[in-house]
């Protein structure tokens, strides 16, 4: 039993050296929470409807939270430009203006 408590306390103290700064913990996950969203918006815009339309990239888009619109309007663009062929992916990119 004692043995246990040697190891529970040796990894408290060890935590306690190694701890991560919050703030940049919270930079991370934010950053993560952005790239979440624009391959979110990437990965939508191919999907598409009666075979012509995709309209999914700027309905996410439209839903996403204020905070991740603009990773978000980045990632649908991305996708919209290299998924569809020529004039036809600019109307889209327009759409998500």
């Amino acid at each position: 039993m004692r043995f246990l408590f040697d190891i529970i306390q040796g990894m408290e103290k060890l935590h306690i050296k190694n701890r991560i700064n919050p703030s940049a913990l919270a930079a991370a996950r934010d950053l993560a929470g952005q790239a979440f969203y624009a391959a979110i918006a990437f990965i939508m815009t191919g999907a598409g409807v009666f075979s012509d339309l995709s309209p999914f990239g700027i309905a996410f888009c439209a839903a996403v939270k204020p905070y991740y619109l603009p990773f978000s309007m980045f990632g649908a663009a991305a996708g919209y430009l290299i998924s569809r062929p020529g004039v036809f992916s600019l109307r889209y990119v327009a759409g998500l203006l």
